[in-house]
C-alpha cells in the first residue's frame, strides 16, 4: 500500500527522523536524537541507511525538500508586470536622484554604525527610498561616493524584448517593406501603362 507523501508517515518516530533530516540535522545525529543509542554517527550510519531506503520514507523526505524549493520559486517568479515596473522605473528616473538617494543612504548607515559625529538621525524621504532599489553600484571615487544605476537603454531594449515589441517591429518592418515593394511594382505598373 503506498503511503501519501504529504501526510507524515505512520510512526512519529520516523516521521521525527525524516523531519530532523529535512531541517539539515545529520542523518546519524537525527537517528540518535529519535532512538538514542551510542554517541558516535558511524554506529548509527547503517540503521539510517536502511531506514531512508524505505520507499515511504525517501518519497516524505523528497517531498518535503520539493515543498521548499516550490515555496523559493513561487516567490521568486516575477510577473512581466513587476518587470516591466522596474524597467519604467529605470528609464525614467534621472540618475541623479539615483545618486542623491544613494549618497543619503551611505550617510544614514554611517550615521547608524557611529561614524560620524552625533547629529539629528539622518531620514530618507519616502520617494527617495524608492529610487534606492535601483542603485546597482556603488564606487569610491576622488569626488567621494558614486553610485550607479542600470543602463537606460539597456532597461529600453529589456522591455521591447519583454514586451515581444522587438518582434512585431520586425513583423511591422517586413510588412512596411512588402508593402513597399508593392508600391513600387504598382507604380512600375501604371507607368508602363501609361507609357503604352
Amino acid at each position: 500500500m503506498a503511503v501519501d507523501p504529504s501526510l507524515p508517515l505512520p510512526r512519529q518516530p520516523h516521521e521525527d527522523v525524516v523531519q530532523l533530516i529535512f531541517k539539515g540535522i545529520p542523518q546519524g545525529q537525527a537517528w540518535r536524537a529519535v532512538y538514542g543509542g551510542s554517541r558516535s554517527d558511524s554506529s548509527a550510519a547503517p540503521k539510517v541507511s536502511q531506514f531512508l531506503k524505505r520507499p515511504a520514507v525517501a518519497a516524505r523526505l523528497t517531498w518535503l525538500r520539493s515543498q521548499v524549493a516550490q515555496a523559493a520559486i513561487d516567490e521568486a517568479v516575477l510577473t512581466e508586470k513587476c518587470v516591466l515596473r522596474w524597467l519604467r522605473d529605470v528609464i525614467e528616473t534621472p540618475a541623479t536622484l539615483v545618486q542623491q538617494a544613494a549618497m543619503l543612504h551611505t550617510l544614514a548607515l554611517a550615521d547608524e554604525l557611529g561614524d560620524t559625529k552625533p547629529t539629528d538621525p539622518i531620514a530618507i524621504p519616502e520617494e527617495l527610498r524608492k529610487v534606492l532599489r535601483l542603485v546597482n553600484q556603488v564606487r569610491p571615487s576622488d569626488a567621494g561616493l558614486i553610485s550607479g544605476m542600470p543602463s537606460k537603454m539597456d532597461a529600453v531594449k529589456a522591455a521591447i524584448a519583454v514586451l515581444g515589441a522587438d518582434k512585431a517591429a520586425m513583423a511591422q518592418a517586413k510588412a512596411q517593406e512588402a508593402s513597399t515593394d508593392n508600391l513600387a511594382q504598382l507604380v512600375a505598373f501604371v507607368r508602363a501603362r501609361q507609357d503604352t
